[in-house]
């Protein structure tokens, strides 16, 4: 999505598509705008005060955690041989939140997912988990992938975290719909970072464009 025009009748949608060479615009009566703020700063919108003063506000403002998730595989669940059946360990070490997944897996080997609070590689990952289990972190590694959604370009943050008064001073803008342009995604919820988050704003949209519409 490249451009959001908008004329009080209706809205029109305009991008690229990444498989294709030729641009698109797609004009309906209402628009529904589920991309983080941090990318739909980057986006134009024709004219400028197709939103008010507080949404660009908001759009500008709005802070993202930035979050790396890394997968890594061991041999065998060696967590499992310490009592660790599914579960967390939550730590003061880089890593912060390590998760153990106990089933579904149908093999012998296993996963641990390991979320952090800045961009980490899994050789360091390795070493803060070798620091709580122990050797038997690199004896059972196997393989390991890390995903960090500040470098994505299509989210470019991993999910909204109030600043201090933002929750007061941008809160009540976020959500709300600009003339036939509506917003939907956890930034826009009361649950931040969950999909729970993103389906509760997806039922607020739905129900104001059905509030919206005059039947004959």
């Amino acid at each position: 999505m490249t451009k959001i025009k908008g004329n009080g009748n209706s809205v029109a949608i305009a991008g690229d598509f990444t498989d294709r060479a030729k641009p698109f615009e797609v004009t309906a009566d209402h628009a529904i705008i589920t991309v983080p703020f941090t990318v739909l700063q980057l986006v134009e919108v024709e004219p400028n005060n197709l939103f008010s003063y507080h949404k660009w506000n908001a759009i500008h403002q709005l802070h993202y955690v930035s979050s790396t998730k890394i997968g890594i595989q061991f041999s065998r669940r060696f967590w499992e041989e310490n009592g660790l059946y599914g579960g967390q360990t939550v730590t003061d070490l880089p890593i912060r939140l390590s998760y153990y997944p106990s089933h579904h897996f149908g093999g012998a080997g296993g996963v641990v997912l390991v979320h952090l609070s800045e961009e980490e590689q899994v050789g360091k990952a390795l070493q803060v988990l070798a620091r709580i289990h122990g050797e038997v972190v690199y004896e059972t590694f196997v393989t390991g992938t890390a995903h960090n959604w500040v470098l994505q370009p299509f989210a470019a943050g991993a999910f909204t975290m109030f600043k201090p008064f933002q929750e007061t001073e941008l809160g009540p803008y976020i959500s709300t719909p600009e003339g036939r342009v509506h917003f939907a995604g956890e930034h826009a919820s009361d649950y931040h970072g969950w999909i729970q988050g993103a389906i509760q704003s997806a039922i607020r949209v739905a129900v104001e464009i059905h509030s919206s519409t005059r039947y004959a």
